[in-house]
């Protein structure tokens, strides 16, 4: 059974479009649903309660995800954000992946408007910097890239660290050193451009770029987060 893990803060405006979405993929699976709820004010835990079991954490990605893994019952867990929907056959990837012997990994993305332009300014920015973050071989994800571990993988990491950025990241980069991690190209999850659209498509790429090298070169992820606001 796969674990449906999504962490939620003031997220009502979205969340009934991407959990239903979640459960129409029922058929491909095994699923349990649970929504990690960080103290939202809006109608979110409401709506959540409709679709999945909900659970209680202190606010933050990282407590958030692992008290979800506490709460799941599955072999694989995966970690949806709110603003991202599941296409048809991403289970059914998970669980092929799974039995070709990988212990976890991400999928790429697109966006659901502005796609071109947001990866067109994406691939200029990292082609100035020679980065590769979207290079097929690259194991390395963040949250909008759905990250999966099998159960026996995630809990020999201790799962994410209470980190107030880059948790995702962090995370990734032990599951490669240890496990096995594949990227998954085909399909791709469909993610929000509401950042970009709030913030501006070059501020927001050179913000990823910035925290991420930043974060590599020892900067504390308690001073970067202060750059990442919330966009809801």
């Amino acid at each position: 059974m796969i674990s449906i893990i999504v962490p939620t803060h003031n997220e009502a405006a979205i969340l009934d479009d991407t959990l239903s979405g979640i459960l129409r993929l029922q058929r491909e699976a095994g699923v349990e649903l649970i929504v990690t709820d960080g103290g939202s004010t809006d109608e979110t835990v409401a709506i959540a309660r409709r679709y999945a079991r909900v659970v209680e954490a202190p606010k933050g990605k990282g407590s958030q995800l692992n008290a979800g893994a506490h709460a799941a019952g599955g072999d694989v867990f995966f970690f949806v954000h709110a603003d991202t929907w599941l296409p048809e056959g991403t289970l059914r990837t998970i669980e092929t992946a799974v039995r070709a012997g990988y212990d976890g990994g991400g999928f790429s993305n697109a966006f659901e408007s502005h796609n071109r332009r947001i990866k067109i300014v994406g691939r200029a920015i990292r082609f100035q910097f020679r980065d590769k973050e979207n290079d097929p071989a690259n194991t390395s994800f963040y949250g909008d890239n759905g990250i999966f571990a099998t159960r026996t993988a995630f809990e020999a990491l201790g799962g994410f660290k209470p980190l107030p950025i880059m948790e995702d990241y962090d995370f990734s980069r032990r599951l490669r050193e240890r496990f096995r991690a594949i990227r998954i190209v085909d399909p791709k999850l469909v993610v929000s451009s509401r950042r970009q659209r709030h913030a501006g498509l070059i501020r927001t790429h050179l913000q990823w770029f910035l925290i991420k090298r930043l974060y590599l070169l020892g900067v504390p992820p308690q001073v970067l987060a202060r750059w990442y606001g919330d966009v809801r």
